[in-house]
């Protein structure tokens, strides 16, 4: 069969932080993609449109565990699903 890909444009703070997390080896590279933070729980502080949010959406979609945090709220997500 085919292999369909799909791309999307991502902010340029956030995937330049993601890359940096690679570049200093937190990304398991023996693990699939979308799994590659599995175990890891990370705090993303402010949940701002431009690198908060999409940011947080990123990693908890590469396996961790994310908590975004601002000043009035905690919100846990996983797998990009807010919990």
């Amino acid at each position: 069969g085919s292999v369909t890909s799909k791309k999307c444009l991502l902010p340029c703070t956030p995937l330049a932080i993601v890359k940096a997390l690679e570049h200093l080896k937190l990304y398991d590279s023996s693990l699939p993609v979308g799994e590659r933070l599995r175990g890891k729980t990370v705090t993303v502080i402010n949940r701002s449109e431009i690198v908060g949010r999409p940011l947080s959406a990123m990693i908890a979609n590469d396996g961790a565990d994310v908590y975004s945090v601002d000043i009035s709220s905690i919100y846990l997500l996983k797998r990009g699903k807010m919990i």
